[in-house]
């Protein structure tokens, strides 16, 4: 069998020496004879195609741990099958990022909001909640409305998600500022006693675009207007009616620059 050294090699196979040697080092390839007294490569013209087939393993994106098994069986098929779903979801994913840094470009350009909003897509698991829903006169009763809200889950004796628990639910089909339909929902690992000032119910898991919002709530509106215009860009359809979640409230500071707001809002393709 006719061989020749690594350079003419590296030349037939369009692989530089640095290359092969690496090949070697991982134990893909082998050349044919090493002089001992040189160190000399030597490389036989058969060893083109598995050369060949590793460089193209590498280009699908195999790492060199499965180029190696692969190199010795007889069918990849199910393995070129598993990076094709690899492939396919690792582009929805750059779509996704893509539409992301357009969005933000344009938001940026325009200079149309004060804050470096981030969105997430979340899945809201189904949960046991207790239930309240009324009339709330005005927004900022809202603090002393939860307090006496989780005073009587507590009271029922049902046992309460650690922090974050809960969810305030809007339902009216407007914006306005007073006498809200407003909906209180405190997430339970069990349910207590019956309660005549709340109600017990599994909601159902959904998707909801999350913005986090920091600062006074006369400026939530900007979370609000932000999170639509990205719902709208995206291809995505509103679902169901705003939540917000308030992660640091009156509660933990009165410095309202402080607050931390979650804004969820339902979506659906």
């Amino acid at each position: 069998m006719d061989t020749y050294k690594i350079g003419e090699f590296s030349k037939m196979a369009q692989v530089t020496t640095k290359m092969l040697k690496y090949y070697e080092q991982c134990g893909l390839i082998e050349p044919v004879q090493t002089e001992q007294s040189s160190g000399y490569r030597y490389y036989g013209v058969e060893q083109l195609i598995p050369v060949s087939k590793i460089r193209t393993y590498l280009d699908m994106g195999f790492s060199t741990v499965e180029i190696k098994e692969m190199l010795n069986a007889e069918d990849n098929t199910a393995r070129f099958d598993n990076r094709i779903e690899e492939l396919k979801k690792e582009l929805e994913e750059n779509k996704r990022k893509v539409a992301l840094l357009s969005f933000y470009k344009e938001a940026v350009k325009k200079n149309e909001f004060n804050q470096l909003y981030r969105i997430a897509v979340k899945t809201i698991e189904s949960k046991l909640i207790a239930l309240k829903r009324f009339i709330l006169p005005g927004v900022f009763d809202l603090a002393e409305q939860w307090g006496k809200h989780y005073e009587n889950v507590r009271l029922s004796g049902s046992k309460i998600f650690s922090f974050p628990n809960g969810l305030t639910c809007f339902h009216d089909d407007e914006y306005i500022l007073e006498n809200n339909d407003i909906e209180l929902m405190l997430f339970l690992e069990k349910r207590g006693e019956e309660s005549d000032s709340f109600e017990y119910k599994t909601i159902n898991g959904f998707k909801a675009v999350s913005i986090i919002h920091n600062g006074r709530y006369e400026l939530l509106n900007e979370a609000y207007a932000f999170a639509h215009r990205w719902i709208e860009y995206n291809g995505y359809k509103t679902a169901g009616h705003p939540m917000e979640a308030y992660l640091k409230s009156i509660y933990n500071t009165k410095n309202e620059d402080e607050f931390i707001t979650e804004v969820l809002i339902p979506i659906d393709y």
